[in-house]
């Protein structure tokens, strides 16, 4: 035997990889044939989490919606008008006898999974509009996903003079009490590699979106991945007491205070509506969330303490706020949060039916907390007035 035959070492060796080849095509080809398979049998929308298309690099630590962007997200279409916000087009400088309310708030105004006439801003709108007749009134949408009070105040900053509101509504929600000032926790978006793997898979694999959430809600009722670790910076408003919520509601009430110092030194009416999380509705909804997610809730969580911190913010600020729990919970066997295949429980967006629950209700204490007024169907606009309590 010569020594370019190897001997048995060599041919142990190669045995070895042309096992390891067969093993890695069939590995490839099975992963195909899936693919192709769901591709043929159960189609999925490929956009549903691609929401990367719609921004566009903006100064500062905030992202800003690229003007007429246009594509299907979270399952709906979604268009992003010139001016950068997902509504229709609106007049810059505001033409005169417009009523234009400027609504800021995250990824519920915005409209996570509805139609933009189904969001709350646009529910609004519509019955302002049928309470002026032959007036024109706009509410502007300027919400944006994953966002916070730092970006609702990034906001009213920039934009305010360039669209002359009447009056601004901030969206809040629950998950936006946290500490602004501390980094955010890691998760695999954090890792550049396995973020981008992950958004590569969920744009361009029909299998991988059909099982990601589906394996994703599995680990968290087997216990494998801890809710209450992956959205702790979100949950902790609900959350049991622990050290992490004084500096979040401290950072936050702070930021509040430069929202209501902003708005007063424009001159601008500023109402806060705040918007309660699902397993605030009830018993039976805060116990299917303990048992189908192991979620840990505070035990308070029923008693609405933390609608009562904002509402106490706000009487010691002179600021109108709306607190939507008592108008959800009196609605709430109409499926008021948001739900599909992909999203089995969604404790933080509204459903069309809670987007026009929470519409009807900001309208009816708009009317309450001031007056809005007009001296007959024809006169000046100029003559309807917001006039809010501690403005």
């Amino acid at each position: 035997m010569s020594w370019r035959e190897g001997g048995p070492g060599r041919a142990r060796s190669r045995a070895l990889l042309t096992g390891l080849a067969l093993s890695v095509a069939s590995l490839f080809a099975t992963v195909l044939l899936v693919e192709l398979g769901v591709r043929w049998l159960a189609p999925q929308d490929l956009e549903f989490f691609d929401s990367g298309r719609f921004f566009e690099p903006d100064a500062g630590p905030f992202a800003r919606f690229a003007p007429h962007s246009v594509g299907n997200y979270a399952g709906v279409p979604v268009s992003i008008n010139t001016i950068g916000f997902r509504d229709r087009e609106v007049a810059v400088p505001k033409p005169p006898g417009v009523l234009r309310v400027l609504a800021i708030g995250d990824s519920v105004t915005f409209g996570f999974g509805v139609h933009l006439g189904e969001t709350w801003v646009k529910q609004l709108e519509t019955r302002v509009r049928a309470r002026l007749p032959g007036r024109l009134v706009e509410v502007v949408n300027g919400g944006m996903g994953a966002t916070g009070l730092d970006y609702y105040l990034h906001v009213l900053q920039t934009r305010a003079a360039q669209l002359e509101p009447d009056l601004v509504l901030v969206g809040l929600v629950l998950n936006d009490i946290m500490n602004y000032d501390a980094p955010l926790p890691a998760d695999w978006n954090t890792v550049p590699t396995l973020g981008r793997l992950h958004q590569t898979l969920a744009t361009r694999s029909h299998a991988y979106v059909l099982g990601y959430a589906r394996v994703k809600s599995a680990l968290y009722r087997s216990g494998w991945l801890d809710i209450n670790t992956t959205h702790a910076n979100s949950l902790l408003a609900v959350a049991p007491a622990s050290d992490l919520q004084p500096p979040a509601w401290i950072v936050s009430l702070r930021l509040l205070e430069a929202l209501v110092a902003e708005a007063r030194a424009r001159r601008l009416p500023l109402v806060l509506v705040v918007f309660p999380m699902e397993m605030q509705l009830d018993a039976r909804v805060a116990a299917l969330y303990r048992e189908e997610l192991g979620l840990r809730v505070s035990t308070d969580v029923l008693d609405a303490a933390p609608q009562r911190r904002l509402a106490e913010f706000a009487r010691a600020h002179a600021v109108p706020v709306i607190d939507l729990l008592s108008s959800f919970r009196a609605s709430r066997g109409a499926g008021l949060y948001y739900r599909n295949p992909w999203v089995s429980m969604d404790w933080v967006h509204p459903s069309p039916a809670g987007h026009r629950v929470a519409g009807d209700e900001i309208f009816r204490r708009l009317l309450e907390l001031g007056s809005l007024q007009a001296a007959g169907s024809r006169s000046p606009p100029r003559t309807l007035t917001w006039s809010l309590a501690g403005w």
